[in-house]
């Protein structure tokens, strides 16, 4: 456990390619979605540097069901805003003076393991930052509006971006302050950092961690976390 270590877990999103549904409600062998990354980060580091920012109309809700899932926990509740960067830096807002590591996690990623967000933490003490991704496998082409290849990339140094995104404090919270004073919009954590100048650092993770899209993805992350795990 990390005495100065902070979490964010973003789960202020509005499922709009999902359905009808909250997909963070949805059940993943009978564990709420959004609790499982409270539950899998819990040994990281206090509960009360642990934030779980949601929408204003889930609060009460998820407060409930943490509650009755985990009765001792002190984990903190805060409202988002009207985009992620402003819910992520709301979720800042609401940790200690004294953190110096804050990682950045979505509740759309269940499967993410406490052993991800610490190898995410090493790379943030080495390198300044920690952040999870995978290497490109697949083809990568640029198309048209009409779907009329323009070209092939090279994905030689082509990652997918994954949460946790660790960083240091300060330099996470300045660069959040700094994109929302000038207006620009970052589709991800590690973006908010290369705005305001920072340094980047990826690391490889080779397991599990996709994010709850498409109600086709829920089966899937069902199978894979009853799937006994090899030693």
């Amino acid at each position: 456990m990390d005495n100065l270590l902070g979490i964010i877990i973003v789960a202020g999103g509005s499922s709009s390619r999902y359905g009808e549904k909250n997909k963070l409600l949805e059940t993943i062998d009978r564990i709420p979605v959004f609790a499982h990354s409270l539950i899998n980060f819990r040994n990281c580091c206090p509960d009360n540097q642990i934030v779980l920012v949601c929408s204003e109309n889930y609060l009460s809700a998820y407060k409930n069901i943490i509650n009755i899932l985990i009765p001792d926990n002190k984990f903190v509740f805060t409202q988002g805003g009207s985009t992620r960067s402003d819910s992520v830096l709301n979720g800042l807002n609401m940790l200690p003076e004294w953190i110096k590591y804050a990682a950045i996690h979505d509740a759309a990623r269940p499967l993410a393991t406490a052993a991800l967000l610490e190898k995410c933490l090493s790379s943030c003490i080495s390198n300044g930052s920690g952040v999870a991704a995978k290497r490109i496998t697949d083809t990568l082409k640029t198309a048209d509006a009409a779907g009329k290849v323009l070209e092939t990339i090279d994905r030689s140094s082509a990652w997918a971006i994954e949460t946790p995104q660790m960083f240091k404090f300060d330099d996470i919270k300045g660069a959040y302050m700094y994109v929302k004073e000038k207006g620009i919009t970052v589709t991800d954590d590690a973006g908010a950092m290369e705005y305001f100048g920072k340094d980047v650092f990826l690391v490889e993770n080779q397991d599990y961690n996709f994010k709850l899209t498409y109600p086709m993805d829920l089966p899937i992350a069902e199978f894979i976390f009853a799937t006994p795990k090899k030693t």
